[in-house]
């Protein structure tokens, strides 16, 4: 069961860390990382799994135009 989310950077003032939105199952024992990619051109959304970064960490990335804010 998801406990938190948390969104990073979403306003992207941090240029060197992408927008992102992060889970976290009860008691934290795993996360997991969304990156968010904007791509206003994209027809179709695209989810990419990276996969378990270390115990309990994961990791997908998201490239949709629905993750532009403008």
């Amino acid at each position: 069961l998801q406990e938190w989310t948390r969104w990073i950077n979403m306003n992207v003032t941090d240029a060197n860390l992408p927008p992102s939105i992060v889970y976290s199952t009860l008691n934290n024992q795993r996360y997991l990382t969304v990156q968010l990619i904007c791509d206003p051109s994209a027809s179709n959304a695209q989810l990419q799994v990276i996969g378990e970064m270390s115990v309990g960490e994961y990791w997908m990335i998201l490239t949709s135009r629905c993750a532009c804010w403008n």
